[in-house]
């Protein structure tokens, strides 16, 4: 996702007076969201025991930094089905 609709700050004269996500409702939409409309939020979509673990570590805590900044952010580790699959040189 791009940050754009994390960050937009201009007002535009529309209908809609909040156009923006925030953070969390941004994860929310790639995660259980995205699951829940291939009505797979069963096995997938959030961290629940019994589900596929599929995620990953990033180099910072995405919801502390400036939206300006997520940009930024390093996948120090990817998990698939709960294996670790991928792993970043000098990461955490």
């Amino acid at each position: 996702m791009s940050t754009t609709a994390l960050a937009r700050k201009k007002k535009v004269r529309c209908s809609i007076l909040n156009e923006s996500l925030s953070v969390l409702e941004a994860i929310r939409v790639y995660t259980y969201n995205g699951a829940y409309t291939a009505f797979e939020e069963g096995n997938r979509g959030s961290l629940e025991e019994g589900k596929l673990a599929d995620m990953v570590v990033l180099s910072d805590d995405i919801l502390a930094v400036p939206v300006t900044r997520i940009r930024e952010l390093k996948a120090d580790q990817t998990y698939v089905n709960g294996r670790l699959v991928y792993e970043r040189r000098g990461g955490s």
